[in-house]
């Protein structure tokens, strides 16, 4: 009774050693395996991987899926000195794991981040043009398209350099 005893006991512990020591992968995400928070590998094919047990290494997991968010409301001036309040929407997604990890962490600290890179750099494009140029009757006079392709253009260098990022698409929600 003593050998099956601690025989079933040396099974129990192989297993749950064995099922700290493997994680899957799903498709919509990237894993980073850390070693006391410094990354050692990085995992973008989905299926079932291995790594040290016990909690010596752990899985960080970065969706990979397009992310959506609002930014915050905000009162900018025109170069006609025409006060607007503004609010965009960004689409955007992770292209470098690693870099995105480090600069980052999580997907609100970049939530946070690069809505202040998207207002930032909606001050330095909207303060180039006048109030007929976002607001106004004749829709050939407004120039909202050529305002957002900037601010695309502008945030996307920017935020894929420091982030990891890819901005996909901006798009001026509330303009009043």
């Amino acid at each position: 009774i003593m050998r099956k005893l601690g025989l079933l006991v040396l099974v129990a512990a192989a297993l749950f050693i064995a099922r700290t020591a493997v994680f899957t992968v799903s498709e919509r995400e990237v894993a980073i395996v850390t070693l006391f928070g410094d990354p050692i590998r990085t995992h973008q094919e989905a299926g079932l991987k291995v790594k040290a047990p016990l909690g010596i290494h752990q899985v960080i997991r970065i969706d990979r899926r397009l992310n959506v968010f609002e930014t915050q409301v905000i009162q900018l001036m025109l170069e006609d000195r025409n006060p607007v309040i503004v609010t965009c929407f960004v689409t955007w997604k992770v292209v470098d794991p690693l870099a995105y990890y480090q600069s980052l962490g999580e997907a609100t600290n970049a939530e946070l981040k690069l809505g202040d890179l998207v207002n930032s750099e909606m001050g330095s494009v909207l303060g180039k043009y006048v109030l007929t140029d976002v607001i106004n009757t004749k829709e050939e006079s407004v120039k909202l398209d050529e305002i957002e392709a900037q601010i695309l253009a502008n945030t996307a260098m920017r935020a894929q350099e420091t982030f990891g990022i890819e901005v996909v698409r901006i798009g001026i929600r509330r303009l009043g």
